[in-house]
């Protein structure tokens, strides 16, 4: 689990398995804009669309989580081989 996990989640039913679209982003782009002074490291939004994924709902949802969460930046960057500044 990872504190302060949220998730944005559609009013409507709508497939996780679909593309996103442009109010999907919208959305997105708003919720970052309201809550970005209470999270000064930053925050990382992801979609997993289908079970291929790690999807494990089937409605449209996407995941926010603080980028100084260690063991997802330790994740990403082993996966990756990107270093971005973390240790």
């Amino acid at each position: 689990l990872v504190q302060y996990h949220m998730l944005l989640i559609s009013k409507e039913f709508i497939p996780q398995d679909t593309w996103l679209e442009r109010s999907d982003f919208e959305a997105a782009y708003l919720t970052l804009k309201l809550i970005k002074d209470c999270f000064p490291e930053g925050l990382m939004i992801f979609y997993n669309s289908g079970p291929e994924s790690g999807a494990s709902q089937a409605h449209r949802h996407l995941q926010l989580i603080p980028t100084s969460c260690p063991p997802i930046i330790a994740n990403i960057q082993a996966l990756s081989g990107i270093r971005h500044g973390y240790t």
